[in-house]
């Protein structure tokens, strides 16, 4: 047994024979030569870098997860349990807790080989990591059967990028992975998991996701392979896959596998994600906004009850911005913005692009795709477009729309800030909207001239011929080219309407020829109220006809066609709104013009038809039943701990203040001393914004007594707590279950004692600014944010 799976067995024990294990084990490892010959450092993982990241909390059987079975070499029955939940994970594209399922079968069964293996199909987008663990899976694979080899060899065939003295690139590799799982298939024909993850990588092949070109050429042969699964197992997670298989190609064919795929794997809120590419590709926004609202809330779920923040979740982002878009479809404009605000809302994580920070052009850190970044731009389309100045204008006074210093983001504003100072008539201010877009422009100028530069530069340190220089400064120019554009056609569009509130219509007609980004609803508006009444009318009814079953156009052509006298036609396009399985807001200004239309048919002021639900969704369960619309943080454990001196210092004595807590492992890890060197200056700076700091330490009085005997008298003006036992480290969850080891955190704590943001990980965190400004951020938005569970 090696020294790290002998030191960990002895987490399990207590007093003497702990103590006689760790003795003895030390010594064994100093004499081994495959065991570390000394510890890893503070928060590190006894089994090398690649278990650093990840999960580092246990897992736990899961309810919802899919019913599957994979036999895997292992005596210890509670293992194969925890195996087949992580298969489903990987099926459902859970891959965080995929691995940590796998992480768990490996603590159970330290000779499951599988495990690795698990561990490896979990970082399918990361292949160093990959590699890592399928080093171990290789090393072990003599304990597992013929089968459990061939997925083992397949996998490790796929990472192997020279073969036979031949470097081979993804393309061949992901070729001779389809082969190897087919020889698989052939081997174990009543193998369902080979069938599928066969399935799986002919998609995956096909390009999603990766640089190949190797095409599906026959989309029904896949199927029917998916089909002889659902045979056997009609609610198996192969769904998924054929929902994706049939996306881009006939997604009618998918309808089957989108009534099932969330009912199959209910505890997963991708699954309930995937019909909903179906049901869009089919313009049925209605049934896709369910699908996005129904894996938002086991989303929620998950988080609250694990205490994971929404953006470490894959697709999470993504896919509440796709709902907020499915509801403005449907006319649920309320709903949209007030998810895109709880997006605004959340924690954003301290995501340094390595790419990026090399740059001396680049911002310090990259949220694009983030909540925060996609619910602002879901704000500033939905408000603009849906004519809600007051409620832009008044959010542009918040933190959800203030002034970043992103040139995008910044031009983004500025154009949807004109947009509704024109509408209310204020000419001066929109002017001041207009000179702040041409600045973000000017700059944004600027930096693309600096880049080619730039790139000029470099290629000639590196002597590079003149037709290779002259292809890195176009490459450089290509990069900004799309951004410039963007913001050029914002520029003209609040021009345009400059020009139609100054009775310029020559200067309206050039603009609009410019403005190419502009919305085709608000250009039909701009051109019948510049009197180009015809123009206008085919314009809207391109728009409407464009966006199948989309309120919005439709409706406001219908306005365009009653305004216009053609009143028949105007009756038609309404009647024809009616019919669309969606029941928008009365109270949106396009929804209000069509009243007049309404009382001519001589229908009431709600003339909102109820459709039923169609007969080819499946069984849905309530929504309510999955978890909470919105997210909400959990509230932060209590502690009883004492400091340096001696003294209590309880956490409810933090009570009604905001605070900082830093959990670091003691004075014997440098890195940790140097995150309280770093946050000690910061102290003041906290405190005047009303946060407090504190740090809990590994040590216990003693050690916190050294600690501050090392720096000058008042080296630390924040308190540092003992906690030895590690039992509020454990209840923080800033401790590896699997290793049984204290880790490092950061969290922020509201003054209703709710955790706003944290960060758990092998390294302290050290970015004292980006904490202190996100601080300020997140608790301007406390009297939203409520205990989790409480809707």
């Amino acid at each position: 047994m090696s020294w790290h799976r002998l030191r960990l067995w002895a987490t399990t024990v207590t007093g003497a024979w702990a103590s006689w294990v760790l003795l003895v084990g030390g010594a064994l490892a100093a004499e081994s030569t495959n065991s570390p010959t000394t510890d890893p450092a503070p928060g590190h993982s006894w089994h090398g870098e690649a278990f650093d990241q990840g999960p580092r909390q246990n897992a736990y059987l899961m309810e919802g997860m899919p019913s599957l079975s994979f036999p895997v070499t292992t005596t210890n029955d509670l293992a194969q349990r925890f195996f087949n939940q992580g298969i489903g994970q990987l099926h459902g594209f859970w891959y965080f807790e995929a691995e940590r399922t796998f992480r768990r079968v490996h603590q159970l069964d330290t000779n499951c080989a599988m495990a690795f293996w698990g561990m490896a199909m979990a970082n399918v987008r990361n292949e160093s990591r990959a590699r890592a663990f399928l080093t171990n899976a290789v090393a072990l694979k003599t304990n597992s059967t013929p089968r459990e080899q061939s997925f083992i060899e397949a996998l490790a065939d796929f990472y192997q990028e020279e073969k036979d003295g031949k470097k081979r690139d993804s393309k061949s590799r992901r070729r001779d992975l389809i082969r190897s799982y087919e020889n698989i298939v052939r081997t174990y024909p009543d193998d369902l998991e080979a069938k599928a993850f066969l399935i799986y990588q002919t998609w995956d092949n096909s390009g999603f996701g990766n640089n190949t070109d190797l095409p599906i050429t026959s989309h029904l042969a896949v199927d029917a392979l998916a089909r002889q699964i659902l045979e056997k197992a009609p609610l198996h997670p192969v769904h998924h896959y054929r929902i994706h298989l049939w996306d881009p190609e006939r997604p009618t064919d998918a309808l089957d596998s989108a009534a099932r795929c969330g009912q199959g794997s209910a505890g997963i809120a991708h699954m309930w994600h995937m019909p909903g590419h179906t049901y869009a590709k089919l313009c049925r926004h209605h049934d896709a906004a369910w699908q996005q609202e129904a894996s938002a809330r086991v989303d929620h779920a998950h988080m609250i009850r694990d205490r994971v923040l929404p953006d470490q979740i894959h697709n999470y982002a993504h896919n509440n911005d796709w709902l907020a878009e499915s509801w403005s479809y449907v006319g649920r404009v309320r709903d949209a913005v007030e998810l895109a605000r709880n997006m605004v809302e959340l924690p954003r994580l301290s995501r340094t692009n390595a790419a990026l920070a090399t740059s001396p052009l680049a911002y310090p850190y990259d949220f694009s795709g983030s909540s925060w970044s996609l619910g602002r731009s879901r704000l500033l389309l939905l408000l603009p477009r849906f004519e809600l100045w007051d409620e832009l204008l008044a959010l542009a006074e918040t933190p959800y729309l203030e002034s970043t210093d992103s040139l995008d983001e910044s031009a983004r504003l500025a154009r949807a800030l004109g947009l509704a100072w024109f509408a209310r008539g204020d000419t001066h201010r929109a002017q001041q909207q207009q000179d702040l877009l041409q600045a973000a422009l000017k700059r944004l100028r600027t930096e693309r001239q600096a880049a080619v530069d730039l790139a000029e530069q470099n290629a000639r340190k590196e002597r590079k011929a003149q037709a290779d220089i002259t292809r890195a400064m176009t490459e450089a120019l290509e990069r900004f080219n799309g951004r410039v554009d963007r913001l050029e056609a914002f520029a003209a569009e609040l021009r345009a309407h400059a020009a139609l509130a100054g009775g310029d219509t020559n200067a309206l007609t050039t603009e609009l020829e410019l403005a190419k980004e502009i919305p085709k609803e608000q250009l039909a508006n701009l051109q019948w109220r510049a009197g180009q009444i015809e123009k206008a009318l085919e314009t809207a009814r391109a728009a409407a006809d464009k966006a199948t079953n989309q309120i919005q156009p439709l409706a406001h052509l219908a306005d365009l066609q009653w305004r216009s006298g053609k009143t028949n036609d105007a009756q038609a396009s309404f009647q024809r709104l009616r019919q669309f399985q969606a029941r928008p807001d009365l109270d949106l200004p396009v929804i209000q013009r069509l009243l007049p239309i309404a009382q001519s048919l001589g229908l009431p002021e709600d003339w909102r038809i109820h459709h039923p639900e169609r007969d080819d969704i499946g069984h849905r369960p309530s929504l309510e039943s999955l978890g909470p619309l919105h997210w909400h943080p959990a509230s932060a454990p209590g502690w009883n701990l004492v400091d340096a001196q001696g003294k209590e210092s309880p956490m409810s004595a933090l009570r009604g203040r905001p605070f900082v807590a830093l959990f670091y492992l003691g004075r014997g890890c440098p890195h940790c001393l140097e995150q309280l060197n770093r946050f000690a200056p910061a102290y003041e700076a906290f405190q005047k914004e009303g946060i407090a700091v504190v740090a809990v330490s590994t040590d216990a009085v003693e050690g916190l007594r050294r600690t501050l005997q090392r720096g000058s008298q008042n080296a630390f003006p924040f308190p540092l707590l003992a906690n030895p036992d590690l039992s509020v480290f454990k209840t923080w969850r800033a401790y590896d279950d699997f290793e049984a080891v204290p880790l490092h955190g950061t969290y922020l704590v509201d003054a209703k004692g709710l955790i706003r943001w944290q960060d758990i990980a092998a390294e302290p965190f050290m970015d004292v600014d980006f904490l202190l400004s996100e601080a300020k951020r997140l608790l301007r938005f406390a009297d939203r944010v409520q205990v989790a569970g409480n809707q």
